[in-house]
C-alpha cells in the first residue's frame, strides 16, 4: 500500500451552545437536530475563525526569515480566534497544534494541487497525498458515507474543480450547492442527527477529555451534511460584500479552498483513526472537516493575501 500523507486536522469539541465573544461582539451558534442546520456548529465556527483573522491580522514587526517562519506567525495570530471559541482547553491545544503542523495549506496553491492535477496522487517533499476526487471513493470504502452521499460528494468535487479553474463563479457555485442541499434534505428528512454537533447541550462528556463517538453509531448522511454545511457557510462568507478584497477572476479559488479542505479534513481524519485503532471516530471526521476548511481558506482572507504574496 502506498504511504499517504494524512492531513490530520484537529479533533476538537465545541463546548457551549450559547455564545462566542470576539472583539466585543457576541455571536450565537444556532444549533438544531435535523436537516443541514444540525451541523451549524461546524460551519459557523469556520466563519468565525476567518472573521477573526480578517479583523486582527497585522504583519509582523520583523520580516520572517523564511516561509515556514511566516506561516508559523499566521498560525499564532489565528490562535487568538481559537482561544475565543467555545472549545475545551484540551481541544484548543489540539486545533492549534494541528494548524501549525498543516500550515503549508495557508498557501492556496498547495490546496489547489489536490484539486486540478491529473495524477492519482500529489507528491510534496517526497510524501504523497491523494487527489481530492479519490477521497470520495475512500470514504465509501471505509463506510462513512452511503451510495447517495457518494454520488452527491462526487458532484460537489466536480463543481469544486470547475470553480477552481474559473469556469463557474462563486455565485454560480452557491446556487449549485444549494441544489445539492435540497437533495440532501429530501433524502435525510426523517434522520435524527442529535448529538453530532458535539456541544455540551448535546450531552457529550467534556471532562477530563471529550468522549468519542464512533461512526458505527452515526446515521448515514452525517458526513455529507457536515461538508455541505461548511460549504454553505463558506459561500455565504465569501459572497458577502467586502469579504473578498479584490473582484477578479481568482475569486472562485477562494470558495474551492474552503470546500476542498473540508472534504480532505473529514475523510483523511476518518482514515487515520481507522488505521490507528480500527474504529472511525466521528469527532475526528467532524472536527477534521472544520480544521481542514479553516487551514485551507485562511490564507485568502484580505489581510493575508498581500502578506503571503510577499513570500514568493
Amino acid at each position: 500500500m502506498k504511504k499517504l500523507l494524512l492531513l490530520i486536522f484537529p479533533v476538537f469539541l465545541l463546548i457551549g451552545c450559547t455564545s462566542v465573544e470576539d472583539g466585543g461582539a457576541r455571536k450565537n451558534l444556532s444549533l438544531k437536530r435535523q436537516g443541514i442546520e444540525a451541523f451549524n456548529a461546524f460551519g459557523e465556527s469556520h466563519n468565525m475563525l476567518l472573521s477573526h483573522v480578517e479583523t486582527y491580522f497585522t504583519e509582523p514587526a520583523h520580516e520572517p526569515a523564511n516561509i515556514d517562519e511566516a506561516l508559523a506567525y499566521v498560525a499564532s495570530v489565528q490562535k487568538g480566534g481559537i482561544d475565543n471559541l467555545p472549545f475545551s482547553d484540551y481541544d484548543k491545544d489540539l486545533i492549534y497544534q494541528n494548524i501549525v503542523n498543516n500550515k503549508q495549506y495557508y498557501i492556496t496553491d498547495n490546496v489547489l494541487k489536490t484539486v486540478v492535477v491529473d495524477t492519482a496522487t500529489v507528491v510534496e517533499n517526497g510524501a504523497e497525498t491523494v487527489r481530492l476526487d479519490s477521497l470520495v471513493g475512500q470514504a465509501l470504502s471505509i463506510d462513512i458515507i452511503d451510495d447517495f452521499e457518494y454520488e452527491l460528494l462526487s458532484e460537489l468535487v466536480s463543481l469544486i474543480k470547475l470553480n477552481a479553474k474559473g469556469e463557474i463563479s462563486s455565485k454560480e457555485l452557491e446556487k449549485e450547492v444549494n441544489d445539492l442541499i435540497s437533495e440532501w434534505d429530501t433524502e435525510y428528512a426523517a434522520t435524527n442527527f442529535a448529538g453530532l454537533d458535539l456541544t455540551v447541550g448535546s450531552g457529550i462528556q467534556v471532562l477530563p477529555y471529550p468522549k468519542d463517538i464512533y461512526m458505527k453509531d452515526v446515521p448515514k448522511g452525517a458526513v455529507s451534511g457536515l461538508i455541505l454545511n461548511i460549504s454553505k457557510n463558506s459561500l455565504e462568507y465569501w459572497n458577502t460584500p467586502g469579504n473578498i478584497p479584490v473582484q477578479s477572476r481568482a475569486i472562485p479559488v477562494f470558495v474551492a479552498a474552503d470546500i476542498s479542505g473540508a472534504l480532505f479534513g473529514a475523510v483523511l481524519s476518518g482514515v487515520s483513526t481507522h488505521l490507528l485503532s480500527g474504529e472511525i471516530n466521528w469527532r475526528a471526521v467532524g472536527l477534521g472537516a472544520l480544521g481542514g476548511a479553516v487551514t485551507s481558506s485562511t490564507g485568502i482572507t484580505g489581510r493575508l493575501t498581500k502578506f503571503i504574496s510577499k513570500l514568493f
